[in-house]
Formats: C-alpha cells, sequence, structure tokens
C-alpha cells in the first residue's frame, strides 16, 4: 500500500496523472490525455467527489488495496 502526501495540491494531482498513465502502459491500455482540470477545482474537491461517489471511505481504516495508491495533501490527511 502506498500513499503519497504532499503539501502541493498541483504535484498530488500532477503524480496522479502520472501514476495513471504509467498503469495505463504497463497494461498495454491506449494511454488517454486526461482532461485539463477544472479550473477553481482543489484536489480537496475532486477528493470529496470522489468520496460521495463511493470511492474512498470517510476513514483511512476502511481503505482496502482496491483504493492504493493515495494521493493527498497535508490538509486532507
Amino acid at each position: 500500500r502506498q500513499m503519497f502526501v504532499t503539501q502541493s495540491r498541483t504535484l498530488a494531482t500532477k503524480v496522479r496523472q502520472d501514476w495513471t498513465k504509467l498503469l495505463q502502459t504497463e497494461r498495454n491500455e491506449v494511454v488517454e490525455t486526461p482532461e485539463a482540470p477544472i479550473p477553481g477545482l482543489s484536489l480537496l474537491d475532486m477528493d470529496e467527489s470522489a468520496e460521495d461517489n463511493g470511492s474512498l471511505p470517510s476513514k483511512f481504516s476502511e481503505l482496502n488495496d482496491s483504493h492504493f495508491p493515495v494521493f493527498l495533501t497535508y490538509d486532507q490527511v
């Protein structure tokens, strides 16, 4: 299990995008260019919307292997 924690929302977003590209390449999938982020939408907002969709549990103890790696900012920890 890996957790990437940084102070910079921009860095967390970039690392998440790069990790996704690497994973797609490893699986021999077509690498799609990620959509440009919506101006004013922070990483925290994106993660909150993921939680609303059921992607991330509300507690760290409820995370399972499918949630990892996790990309967070210090504010989210």
